[in-house]
């Protein structure tokens, strides 16, 4: 596997995921209870699940997004804002690419809840970064 994919994978998951669903191990205290350890394992395993998830969304934006600089851009939350005009993210056209492809995997491809729920999740982040570009 494509071991920027792999980063960039734990990295979404780091990013979007509740406090209380991050494995001991990546938490900077070092010291924690045995109880706390024995929960430990669910919360691993279900940080590891989320980890895939954003792996297969990541290899689905990049297989169904024919500009792969585009693609990069959707999955970093980067968007590209090329005129001083825009005064909308309704005017930027990343943003309304993005929207295209969340429509299009939803509506027409009809893909699952977990990727589903990624794709939102980067929308929402992106139209984020762009309003903070256009303010």
């Amino acid at each position: 596997m494509d071991s920027n994919i792999t980063r960039i994978a734990h990295e979404l998951t780091l990013k979007f995921q509740d406090k209380a669903d991050i494995p001991l191990r990546l938490k900077k205290k070092k010291s924690e209870k045995a109880s706390k350890q024995n929960i430990n394992s669910f919360v691993e395993k279900r940080f590891q699940k989320h980890l895939k998830n954003w792996t297969e969304t990541i290899n689905s934006i990049l297989k169904h997004v024919s500009d792969t600089n585009q693609a990069w851009r959707f999955i970093r939350i980067d968007p590209v804002v090329t005129d001083s005009s825009i005064i909308s993210v309704t005017l930027c056209k990343d943003f309304l690419d993005f929207t295209d492809l969340l429509i299009q995997r939803r509506d027409v491809d009809l893909c699952g809840p977990d990727e589903l729920g990624k794709l939102c999740m980067l929308h929402t982040a992106f139209q984020e970064e762009i309003e903070k570009i256009i303010k």
